[in-house]
């Protein structure tokens, strides 16, 4: 589970389908960019995990901070509904206009990112942590929290340690502790 954490049931690591949409973004990116560091992912995973499902789309990328207006750029090429660093009153007015959006976001440095078909995307760890932020990206999950913490908990290998460094990262580390406890039974 971690350096010096053993489990003695084994929950299966998180590999969530990667959408074409997806991979052709994730393609274009690393094509155009080849040195800056990046993850994709899509919206739709945290339906696994919630009780109201989401009916928007959202792919997210997330790229260095130097980095997201040359590849918000590159994407608006082809795509109208690219947008840069979305605030609050852009979801309401424009993104949500959409079915499905490409939103581009600076990526919080040393972010746990894992690799599933040659596809950089965040590591589970790291989108609940990003969740429990509440970001405008993550509004929607907001009313299902807790049940998408406790349904990841369940199904999922998580990786404490992991967890406990990115929050730190994110300012949230007392959160992420009480969640830790809360959850510990579902941990081991």
């Amino acid at each position: 589970m971690g350096r010096g954490v053993y489990a003695l049931n084994r929950k299966p690591d998180f590999a969530p389908v990667l959408s074409p949409v997806l991979v052709q973004l994730h393609k274009i990116i690393q094509k155009n960019f080849p040195y800056v560091n990046f993850c994709v992912w899509d919206s739709y995973w945290f339906n696994e995990f919630m009780v109201h499902q989401a009916f928007k789309r959202h792919y997210i990328i997330e790229v260095e901070k130097d980095a997201t207006e040359s590849v918000f750029y590159r994407l608006t090429e082809k795509n109208k509904n690219v947008f840069l660093n979305p605030q609050k009153d852009m979801f309401g007015k424009y993104i949500a206009n959409y079915d499905e959006a490409v939103i581009i976001i600076p990526m919080i440095s040393e972010s746990p990112v894992v690799k599933i078909k040659k596809v950089n995307i965040p590591s589970l760890e790291k989108l609940l942590v990003d969740c429990l932020v509440g970001d405008e990206i993550f509004a929607t999950q907001q009313n299902d929290l807790d049940y998408i913490i406790q349904t990841a908990f369940e199904r999922y290998n998580i990786n404490p340690a992991k967890m406990r460094r990115y929050a730190n990262r994110r300012n949230i580390k007392d959160k992420i502790e009480n969640i830790l406890i809360k959850y510990s039974a579902n941990i081991i």
